[in-house]
């Protein structure tokens, strides 16, 4: 994950999002530029290990929606990645 850093990942990768709302998963996609600004690792829980993931994004969503300049930082447990 942490080779991740620095990264871009072209417009040729379909994006899934994926939200869950008082009980049901709902789901959006799209193609989208991801941009990793950086990507670190947090040992301060330890012995759980989390990966810090900051970074930018732009795309569409279908045929509709354009995002210019989204953000993303979120923090994940190492251990709730399936890959």
């Amino acid at each position: 994950m942490l080779a991740f850093n620095g990264k871009k990942i072209p417009n040729s990768i379909s994006i899934v999002i994926q939200e869950i709302q008082d009980s049901s998963l709902k789901a959006i996609s799209g193609n989208a530029n991801l941009y990793f600004v950086s990507v670190n690792e947090d040992l301060s829980y330890s012995p759980q290990k989390y990966i810090r993931l900051s970074g930018l994004f732009d795309g569409n969503i279908g045929d509709t929606v354009l995002i210019t300049k989204g953000r993303f930082d979120f923090e994940v447990n190492e251990n709730d990645l399936n890959f």
